[in-house]
């Protein structure tokens, strides 16, 4: 297989010991290196990881055209074996800042580095950073939701932590329970009776059933944007912050992602009752590990508690499938602590090349942004449901900053 490095003018050379860089800065830059990095990816035993496949980062980026972004991707050989890939993109906001963000972001849920194992040795971590400080020409670099463990708190250094900006990802370990039954058994009588009401209020459209949809499969694009709309819908009525969700053709990426194996990739759970489909879940399978990424039901039938027996059906049928670990993601909330049995710390970590970048980070995301986020989130429901008209308007292009 030809190197694609002997022609590509972004290729560095770093240190005398056999390690090379190779910084990728557009679509057709990373469509030359799509063999090696899949390859990667399917060998690797690194945790917490599908947001740095190629297929995940090439069809987002492809899926979000703007002036203002453009990948930068760090590869990292020894010789000829790739050893690493940290997917970023440089995102120039009005101002003219210019952020060196995890590529995705905001829908991006880990920021990661992938690795064939999870680590990186000293010089390996060393050369990274050298591209990622002397090559990139960006005002500052912005790592969020950084999962405890990984090599890119090490490449970034312990002093770049955000300490006030850390979050957490709940998980459910789904290896103690040999069956569902075994895993109904665990219900505390609230969990049962929750589950019982929902399944007789639900009933009376029909029979109860979990349709599983994956890429390519009919039905699979129409569940994306019927649960991508739902969620708007509850977003509208709860007042909340749905940030990821303004993004235009949000369902369109969704459903463009490819299934990477016969077991792993995209995949969409359906709640039905009779022919009402009254709940959906879209997620992604690696390895084992599920990533819940949205989830969302019928507003008017919320009295029956449909997303609650969606989510305890989808885990049974992970169950059943050999998937080790339901990941509700980062940012705490009551219904993913009712579930979770263990929690992953996600630090936030800030570095600042440039007199301005400083600046930006430290009166805008440090301060500021926090602060108006806790004053939103305080304010009562219709307040917040007050702000529900500029929803209507695309922001997508603003979120850079």
């Amino acid at each position: 297989m030809a190197n694609p490095a002997q022609t590509n003018p972004t290729s560095s050379q770093y240190g005398a010991d056999g390690l090379r860089t190779v910084c990728l800065r557009s679509l057709a830059d990373m469509d030359l290196w799509a063999a090696a990095w899949r390859a990667l990816d399917s060998c690797s035993s690194a945790p917490h990881r599908y947001f740095q496949s190629f297929d995940w980062c090439h069809t987002w980026l492809a899926s979000h055209p703007s002036k203002r972004l453009s990948p930068f991707v760090v590869l990292l050989f020894r010789g000829d074996a790739l050893m690493a890939v940290l997917p970023l993109m440089r995102a120039r906001s009005l101002t003219g800042i210019c952020v060196l963000r995890a590529l995705g972001e905001p829908h991006t849920q880990y920021g990661n580095v992938l690795t064939r194992d999870g680590r990186l040795a000293p010089d390996e971590v060393a050369a990274i950073r050298h591209a990622l400080f002397k090559a990139s020409s960006a005002d500052s670099i912005i790592a969020n939701y950084v999962p405890d463990g990984s090599p890119l708190k090490d490449i970034l250094g312990v002093e770049s932590r955000a300490s006030e900006l850390d979050n957490a990802a709940a998980q459910f370990d789904l290896q103690g329970f040999a069956s569902p039954q075994d895993y109904r058994a665990t219900l505390n009588k609230s969990r049962r009776r929750t589950r019982r009401k929902a399944e007789t209020a639900l009933g009376e459209f029909g029979e109860i059933a979990l349709e599983v949809l994956r890429p390519g499969e009919k039905g699979h694009a129409a569940a994306i944007a019927q649960c991508v709309a739902l969620k708007k819908n509850w977003i509208k009525h709860t007042g909340r912050i749905g940030a990821g969700l303004d993004y235009e053709d949000h369902a369109r990426f969704l459903s463009a992602l490819p299934a990477t194996t016969s077991r792993d990739g995209g995949i969409v759970f359906v709640l039905k009752a009779g022919p009402v489909a009254v709940a959906y879940e879209v997620g992604f399978l690696q390895g084992g590990h599920y990533y819940s990424y949205l989830g969302a039901f019928m507003w008017s039938l919320r009295h029956a508690s449909p997303g609650t027996l969606q989510i305890e059906m989808t885990m049974e049928w992970l169950m059943t499938h050999g998937v080790r670990t339901f990941d509700f993601l980062g940012n705490p909330m009551q219904y993913k602590a009712q579930w979770s049995n263990r929690e992953v710390a996600l630090s936030c970590h800030i570095v600042n090349l440039t007199r301005r970048g400083r600046l930006f980070t430290s009166l805008w995301v440090r301060r500021l942004r926090p602060k108006l986020k806790v004053l939103y989130h305080h304010l009562p429901t219709p307040a917040r449901r007050s702000f529900a008209i500029f929803r209507e308007i695309d922001f997508s292009q603003l979120k850079s900053a």
